[in-house]
């Protein structure tokens, strides 16, 4: 096992892209070897954009200690317990000028109620173009998330939310990500959709909560280690946390600002690919 200068091992791993493809379950044989590291004094964090409904049937085979940070880190649960260490929320005093900023494009703001709020996904039907509501409404089936359909934000049986959504087309979801960071101090990445790669995804938190401040947050309750981390990714919500990592295995593929920041490549998982990289840093 790795050891450089007595640390230990981290391995900070987004899913989509890096250990699965598309909405496929988990290879067993890449589980076979995360819990192999685990057993071997490796720490294990996977750092995900999905809700924790999304995620969880993901890992059911997993039953290894592990760290799992949902919703690009809004939300840290201590797995397989399902302990949440800490939540990074939103205010619905967002929710108006969210809603302003999509009124001319075909998608809504979809408000994710996190873990502790069963991961039902609030949305006025009204500011949707019904053909990408179709769409979402089939995804949602497919991730395991319940769509509630509100008239009014006023509604919304919650003041606060680990994040928002919005899907559709490149160019509509680029205006509206531009005018939120311009207008709102939210961190906005944009992402590709895993169910679909010609439609793009994008996650509002607080500032300051993303994938790399989930990283740093699970290094802060362990301060009595000493962390090499090894982090992997493949899209542009991975760049904190490649960025924050010691070592960064960047998937083939990836967009080229991801690219630039790999110290190691990794082939797509469905060629296993992120064990053969680990395997050569743990080695």
């Amino acid at each position: 096992m790795y050891r450089k200068n007595s640390q230990t091992p981290l391995l900070a791993l987004d899913i989509d892209g890096t250990l699965t493809h598309g909405n496929e379950p988990i290879d067993p044989t890449l589980i076979l070897f995360l819990e192999q590291q685990v057993s071997l004094g490796v720490h294990l964090l996977f750092i995900t954009g999905r809700t924790f409904a999304w995620s969880a049937p993901t890992f059911e085979k997993i039953t290894c200690p592990y760290a799992l940070a949902v919703q690009n880190g809004a939300l840290l649960l201590q797995m397989p317990n399902r302990e949440v260490v800490y939540r990074k929320l939103l205010s619905s005093s967002t929710l108006p000028k969210l809603s302003e900023i999509c009124a001319s494009e075909p998608t809504g703001v979809v408000v994710l109620s996190g873990y502790e709020g069963e991961d039902r996904c609030y949305y006025l039907g009204d500011q949707f173009d019904k053909e990408l509501l179709d769409y979402c409404l089939w995804r949602a089936e497919k991730a395991h998330e319940t769509w509630v359909a509100l008239e009014s934000f006023e509604q919304l049986p919650i003041s606060q939310f680990p994040s928002v959504k919005f899907f559709g087309e490149e160019s509509s979801l680029k205006r509206i990500v531009s005018q939120v960071e311009r207008e709102l101090d939210l961190h906005i990445p944009l992402t590709f959709d895993p169910f679909d790669k010609s439609f793009r995804v994008a996650q509002g938190t607080r500032q300051g909560v993303d994938k790399g401040g989930a990283l740093l947050e699970y290094q802060q309750l362990h301060q009595s280690l000493q962390f090499f981390t090894i982090a992997a990714g493949d899209d542009i919500n991975d760049i904190p946390l490649l960025e924050a990592a010691d070592l960064a295995v960047v998937v083939e593929g990836a967009p080229k600002e991801v690219e630039a920041l790999a110290d190691m490549r990794a082939s797509p998982p469905s060629e296993l690919g992120i064990i053969t990289a680990l395997k050569e840093i743990l080695k």
